[in-house]
Order: C-alpha cells, then sequence, then structure tokens
C-alpha cells in the first residue's frame, strides 16, 4: 500500500507508487536501445488493446494540454464548427483552444458541478452542422463526469469528430474508442495513469488517421500525426527524441493496470467514489443528494 509522506488530495499529480517511481530512477539508456524499443512497443500496444482502439496511441513528452491542442490540430482546417461541451475549466480550454486554430466555435455550457447531457448535445446539433464536437469525459475542475458513450452515439449520427477530453479519466472511468465512436481520446501521464506530469498521451481513430491525411501539410510539426506515425508503428524511427524514464514508468503504469484488470479498475475507482462522497456527506460539507 502507498504510504505518501504528503497526502496530495487534488485530481493530479497523484502520488507514485514505488515501482514506479524506480523506473523513472533508473539509468537513462539511448532511445535507440533494443530493450527501450521493445518497451516502447509494449506501451503502445497496451494502450491500443486496453481503451480498443484499432487506430494508433501517441504517447510523447508533454502536457495534457499539449494533447488538447494536437487532437483539433490534426482533424480541422481554419473555419470548421466546433461545439464545445464544458463542465467547467478544461471545456472552456478547449474553447479557447480551437478559437486560436481558427475554428468557429459554439460553446454548450453546463452548469459547474453538473455535466452537459446527450439531449442538450442532441438538441444544439439538430440547429446547425459541426465538424467537431469536443466533450470533458471528468472535468477536473468540478468532477463532474460526462455520458460519453451515449454522446458518442449522437455525435456519430451527425457526421462530426468526436473529441474527448480524457484526462482526468484515462485508467479511471470505463472508456474506449471504437466502442464509444470516440475520434481523438486525448490524457496524460499524471492523473489516474499514476504517473508523474511529463506524458501527453493521445488515441486516435482510423477515420481521424484518414482526415489528417485528407489535410495534407499542417502548420504543426511537433504535434503532427504523420511525423509520429512511423515512430510509433516503429520507435527505432526518429521525430522527437523520447523521455525514455517516463516511458519505462508508463509501462510500469500499463503493468499494475493490466494485473489488476481494468474492469476491476474502473469498478474499484466507482466504489471508492461512493465512498469519499458518503463520507464527506456525513461531515455535513456538502449534499450529494442521495
Amino acid at each position: 500500500m502507498l504510504k505518501p509522506r504528503k497526502l496530495v488530495m487534488i485530481p493530479g499529480p497523484t502520488p507514485v507508487v514505488r515501482s514506479i517511481q524506480d523506473q523513472m530512477g533508473r539509468e537513462t539508456i539511448a532511445f535507440g536501445d533494443p530493450d527501450f524499443i521493445e518497451d516502447f512497443k509494449s506501451v503502445v500496444r497496451d494502450l491500443k488493446e486496453l481503451w480498443q482502439c484499432s487506430g494508433q496511441a501517441f504517447v510523447l513528452a508533454g502536457s495534457g494540454t499539449l494533447a488538447m491542442e494536437m487532437a483539433i490540430a490534426n482533424i480541422s482546417k481554419a473555419g470548421d464548427k466546433a461545439l464545445v461541451c464544458s463542465n467547467g475549466f478544461f471545456g472552456d480550454r478547449y474553447a479557447e483552444i480551437c478559437r486560436r486554430r481558427g475554428l468557429k466555435v459554439d460553446v454548450l455550457s453546463a452548469k459547474w458541478g453538473s455535466s452537459v447531457t446527450p439531449e442538450d448535445v442532441k438538441n444544439k446539433l439538430s440547429e446547425s452542422k459541426y465538424d467537431i464536437v469536443t466533450v470533458t469525459h471528468v472535468e477536473t475542475s468540478t468532477g463532474a463526469m460526462a455520458p460519453i458513450d451515449e454522446i458518442g452515439k449522437i455525435v456519430q449520427e451527425h457526421g462530426a469528430f468526436f473529441v474527448v477530453d480524457g484526462v482526468a479519466a484515462s485508467g479511471g472511468v470505463e472508456e474506449y474508442v471504437d466502442p464509444m465512436g470516440i475520434d481523438v481520446l486525448i490524457s496524460c501521464s499524471q492523473k489516474a495513469f499514476g504517473v508523474a506530469p511529463g506524458l501527453a498521451i493521445l488515441w486516435a481513430s482510423k477515420r481521424a488517421l484518414e482526415k489528417r491525411r485528407s489535410l495534407g501539410t499542417i502548420l504543426d510539426s511537433y504535434m503532427d500525426f504523420e511525423k509520429w506515425l512511423p515512430v510509433m508503428e516503429d520507435p527505432s524511427k526518429y521525430w522527437g527524441t523520447h523521455p525514455i524514464n517516463m516511458i519505462w514508468a508508463l509501462k510500469e503504469s500499463l503493468r499494475i493496470i493490466k494485473e489488476e484488470g481494468i474492469e476491476e479498475r474502473y469498478a474499484r475507482h466507482a466504489r471508492q467514489a461512493v465512498m469519499v462522497d458518503e463520507a464527506i456527506a456525513s461531515m455535513g460539507l456538502f449534499n450529494i443528494g442521495r
């Protein structure tokens, strides 16, 4: 059991278990080392399998915000129309990112502490044609969770690209790329993965990869799917220097997830969330409406 010296009661960074810390403290080797190449291949493979993505998983040095920008950069062009479903601070951040890239943005906002509903999204999509719909799965600022499976079905019917911000959800809440109709799912290392900050993680559907190819040359280089695809398929190739020790740390995190079983991991998070809610409510700090 993890017994940290400091109790970190925020969504992330979360406490890091010793076995993951040990990976970050290993002697660093060359990113072309055959052993590291095999380790990186296993990380990408596990991410694709566990999140049921038949497209491609990407892991690179960066933050969750980088992953947010990377998602939009590879499936849109200036003038495209985006519906941003905002449950709080980071939903609003996605609206800013889209505007800065020259997209026409409408924001569907939920009251802080609650989430947009499938009905909200369906009604909004009936009013206008959108190229992209973004949803924050679990809003870091409020803890509100969106029903992305139901929303994904509605977005699929509309024909838009479905982008899910999984930063505070991935590894802790049920989330599958292909079954849920997600085109781009983004995350990072320091929340439910239980790794230190430093990795941007992204899954792209086959449809999203095809969209990227249709765009030709894009303004971005570091975030370009086309630059990273050869590397994710064969980590012996080079585009940018890999965060070697962080990749090892993520590999250990994925080993822990597989050992527990991802479905049990989701169930455990749900059980413990109820326990925390009830304990806090018993103190009279807030009414959870039970």
